[in-house]
């Protein structure tokens, strides 16, 4: 003969050990129950990569506002984003006057200022074109070489803040 207290834990322990089993069998479950951090992830998450910038990359980083890494895109993915940049050559846009160079910014640069009235060339807008030049920029921003070092300089979870631009 049991008390009335004892049949609902009894139950409550067994329903517990039902879904320990249960959950240890499900992939991406842990023992608590709780989703793991791998199977929370979903196509809008940053790429998992490697963090891993040497100190002289995070010193020319911060020394010029820019990262060089060489050797990062293979020969298709540089011949891919250079047939779309020539698909859409008429769209070139000619800077002149003060937007020439980084001159507006009060970083003049005589390596920059080229003959003085020719105009520099810009493009913008690769990531909204039409299918498959556009693929080769979105692959960019999710590159590992370049998730890593975004992860690393400016932490898990960039985002663009506005359409890239090629100069």
């Amino acid at each position: 003969a049991s008390s009335p207290m004892t049949v609902p834990r009894r139950l409550a322990a067994s329903a517990r050990a039902a879904r320990r089993r249960l959950s240890s069998t499900i992939a991406g479950v842990g023992h608590s129950g709780h989703l793991s951090s791998a199977a929370l992830r979903n196509r809008h998450d940053v790429p998992l990569a490697e963090a891993g910038l040497t100190a002289a990359q995070k010193y020319m980083f911060d020394l010029n506002g820019f990262l060089v890494i060489r050797g990062a895109f293979d020969a298709d993915l540089v011949a891919r984003a250079n047939g779309a940049i020539d698909h859409h050559a008429d769209t070139l846009h000619e800077r002149t006057g003060q937007l020439r160079t980084s001159g507006l910014y009060g970083r003049e640069s005589a390596q920059l200022a080229g003959d003085g009235t020719t105009g520099r060339f810009d493009m913008g807008g690769m990531l909204g074109w039409r299918a498959p030049h556009r693929e080769p920029f979105r692959e960019l921003l999710t590159h590992p070489a370049v998730a890593g070092a975004l992860n690393e300089l400016v932490g898990v979870g960039y985002r663009l803040h506005h359409s890239p631009l090629l100069l």
